[in-house]
């Protein structure tokens, strides 16, 4: 049986290329960078991809540093001037967040306040409201429900060069990787086991692994067709040197808690019930997880 350890995300980017970025099973920059490759994430504003396969969905609230670099931290809004970010890997006070508003128009902000809520999760603070509405940005709910409601649902996965993959939200963790013990939503990385069933799909299958310098950027749930924020980028799970998974920080466990930083400011905390899977689904959900955490544990 293979031994897995946990790497943080952010640590990995220490000993190799800053260049590199999550894993697309099939990627394709014609169908999973959310902007035309080259434009982003350049300081002036990024080109939309015309082409991009989740366009259906509105990531205006999906924010990042702008630089000369292909490679960024980005952060998911969840007010009109917080955001979520990962502890061990906070943007600095002063630094610089951009966003791309649903009528096109450039808008930046820097970051006033980091604050740590629990573990790896954080809110940052930006200098002023973003603008909000049909033309605005959004700033995303996050889903509510028992924690079986939150496995076998498909997830939208940002990657630090403004790409988008898929997976399947499969088991629930717990992991301390420096800051305090965080509750973990992994995510496997297969693509010939596929205990997540993309394998069906035929290629491409999106299925993606983050990798170093991923840390914060966010993880979405998609029910009813729509889409809540999950968590953001903690850690990669690791078989040897080979990525196995991703583990997200479970942001709906943290309702609360982030509810009452964002009153402090007078903002409420959007939610939304998300519904648990049918039994059937569920049952084939634990079977694949019970099987991927068995390899997780195994010496």
């Amino acid at each position: 049986m293979r031994r897995i350890i946990v790497i943080a995300v952010l640590a990995i980017v220490m000993t190799t290329n800053s260049a590199l970025a999550g894993i697309i099973d099939g990627y394709s920059p014609a169908r999973h960078d959310r902007f035309t490759p080259g434009t982003f994430p350049a300081g002036t504003p990024p080109t939309p991809n015309g082409t991009f396969y989740q366009s259906g969905f509105d990531f205006s609230g999906v924010g990042w540093v702008p630089g000369a670099g292909p490679s960024t931290m980005q952060f998911a809004m969840v007010s009109p001037t917080h955001f979520i970010c990962a502890q061990h890997f906070l943007p600095g006070l002063g630094t610089t967040v951009a966003f791309r508003a649903k009528d096109g128009s450039y808008q930046t902000r820097t970051v006033a306040l980091q604050t740590q809520i629990v573990g790896d999760v954080a809110i940052g603070e930006l200098s002023s409201a973003l603008p909000q509405g049909v033309n605005g940005i959004a700033s995303y709910p996050i889903g509510v429900g028992p924690n079986s409601a939150f496995l076998g649902k498909e997830i939208l996965m940002f990657e630090q060069q403004g790409r988008v993959g898929r997976n399947i939200s499969g088991i629930f963790d717990n992991q301390n990787i420096g800051n305090g013990a965080t509750n973990i939503i992994g995510s496997d990385y297969d693509t010939n086991l596929n205990f997540d069933g993309f394998g069906t799909l035929g290629p491409p299958t999106d299925e993606m692994v983050v990798t170093g310098g991923d840390s914060g950027s966010p993880t979405f749930l998609i029910h009813g067709g729509q889409i809540s924020l999950l968590g953001h980028h903690v850690f990669q799970y690791q078989s040897g040197s080979t990525p196995v998974g991703t583990g997200d920080s479970f942001l709906p466990s943290y309702v609360p808690q982030i509810a009452a930083e964002l009153l402090l400011d007078g903002f409420v905390l959007g939610t939304v019930p998300v519904p648990e899977p049918s039994s059937m689904l569920l049952g084939g959900m634990m079977i694949g997880a019970i099987g991927w955490y068995r390899r997780r544990r195994a010496a």
